[in-house]
């Protein structure tokens, strides 16, 4: 059986196929349901660009290309238009002129032989020429970074990282290496892990041995067996004829990790795309205690989200794979994802980690035309044998439902699927990654759910912990949690 992934296909096509339009691009008169609505589709949704000052030649790294297709096939009429402050980005159509037809490529290049070293933006807007396309202009944002030759740069020099005394892995972080040689072309470098006397061996692995820029390095790390404390290590970034970089490493174990243990989950978030997820945390205690986020995707990665915490500025943080704030008694943090309407949807699940009595929940919104539509996800702390959903997919609603592995391990959770009367349906398996997640429209992955009523139960693996969490979609594109029952 193969389950649709990644954003709760919650901007789907319904069971009436209308079509959710974007916020910031409403039509003169609303569609009817049933109807094919125009929308320009681009990728990918943001361009950067590496290179070095005063190269001799433009190497094959100064070009990239964007997609331009439809939603629905029909061939659009647009124009490309590069904008920069000094000059340095450059449309190529097929026909060498600012306007195209879909589905085509088109050729973005950058020259930078008047540049200095730093980050330079511009944006390539793509505008329908064919009338009553929905979502035109689509802006694509692209960056320029400009480092000196012949160096490496890391995103981040350190990387801190803790293990709760339950002896659960933290989080993957990662780090981006970018540069280039004096001609302009990337380098190709090693990472080396090494250990200080004492700080114990082998807890520490990097996703590549050998890379070549830009090039993004996965961080892990797993403290099992090693006794209470801080442990450091650094990776070294080798290459020839480039001075060498260093990313240091800290791992906090146990008891030196301040007493944490998890707090809970939530099933699913969803940011960016017109959706928009709010965090809820209080401290129930009668002490001050540390709330620890973690943020996954649907393969058990750490995913970057940029947030905003709206209770002291609405500014927009640079993405984060982790939230770490300290409440006092009584005290109540919220934080909000953020991020542009144009981006395509991130989903996942949350992790609570607490040294303290700190509970939560999480909204989160589809940001529509019509209005404005939330639902809930609580954060589940118990950990049952099995959890049942009920669905109703008569009268045109629809059922989605998130499903997250909560434990380190990967997991094949067994689900059981029965009709109002308590008769078996079908049965079925989902595999899921260590801390993995996925989502799906039932009625879309098992069939023979559309237009009936009944329950599907989702069985915790052995040794292991799952969440689960339902959606009703209603067919005026409203929708309202589905709490799971333990069994």
């Amino acid at each position: 059986m193969s389950h649709a992934r990644g954003s709760l296909i919650l901007i789907f096509l319904f069971s009436v196929s209308s079509y959710s339009q974007p916020r910031a691009a409403a039509p003169s008169a609303a569609p009817q349901i049933g109807t094919t609505l125009k929308h320009l589709v681009v990728s990918p949704s943001a361009l950067t660009f590496y290179s070095a000052p005063n190269t001799p030649y433009y190497p094959p790294t100064q070009k990239q290309t964007l997609t331009v297709t439809s939603g629905d096939g029909t061939a659009l009429s647009f124009t490309a238009i590069a904008n920069t402050a000094t000059g340095w980005l450059t449309v190529i159509t097929p026909n060498l002129t600012d306007s195209a037809t879909t589905p085509v490529d088109i050729l973005i290049k950058e020259t930078t032989s008047a540049l200095t070293v730093g980050t330079y933006s511009g944006t390539v807007t793509i505008t329908a020429l064919t009338p009553g396309v929905l979502n035109s202009p689509v802006v694509i944002p692209v960056t320029l970074i400009m480092t000196p030759p012949n160096t490496l740069v890391v995103s981040d020099g350190s990387v801190a990282l803790t293990q709760t005394s339950n002896a659960v892995k933290p989080p993957a972080q990662s780090v981006s290496v970018i540069g280039t040689t004096s001609l302009g072309t990337p380098i190709t470098f090693a990472s080396v892990v090494t250990y200080g006397q004492g700080q114990g061996q082998g807890w520490l692995t990097v996703s590549q041995s050998s890379a070549t820029t830009p090039s993004t390095l996965t961080i892990t790390a797993n403290g099992s067996g090693l006794a209470a404390g801080s442990y450091t290590a650094q990776i070294l970034l080798i290459s020839a004829g480039v001075t060498s970089q260093a990313v240091n490493v800290t791992l906090t174990l146990g008891s030196a990790a301040g007493g944490f243990s998890s707090g809970g989950s939530m099933a699913h978030f969803a940011a960016e795309g017109n959706w928009v997820t709010r965090i809820t945390l209080v401290n129930n205690g009668t002490t001050s205690a540390q709330a620890h986020l973690n943020f996954f995707d649907d393969d058990g990665n750490a995913i970057a989200l940029p947030l905003v915490f709206p209770q002291t500025s609405l500014a927009i943080l640079p993405p984060a794979t982790t939230v770490d704030r300290t409440l006092n008694p009584g005290a109540v943090l919220t934080i909000q994802t953020a991020g542009p309407d144009s981006q395509p949807t991130q989903a996942g699940w949350i992790q609570l980690l607490s040294n303290g009595n700190i509970g939560g929940f999480a909204v989160f919104k589809q940001l529509q035309d019509s209005g404005e539509p939330e639902a809930v996800v609580p954060l589940e702390t118990r950990n049952a044998g099995s959890y049942v959903l009920y669905f109703d997919h008569t009268t045109g609603y629809v059922t989605g439902v998130a499903l997250a592995n909560i434990a380190t391990q990967p997991a094949n959770v067994a689900l059981v699927i029965r009709d109002d009367a308590g008769t078996v349906m079908q049965s079925d398996h989902i595999p899921l990654a260590a801390q993995g997640h996925t989502a799906f429209v039932l009625s879309d992955s098992y069939p023979v759910t559309a237009q009936r009523r009944g329950t599907i139960e989702f069985q915790t693996p052995a040794g292991g912990q799952i969440n689960v969490l339902g959606l009703s979609f209603s067919p005026s594109q409203t929708f309202t949690t589905i709490p799971p029952l333990a069994k």
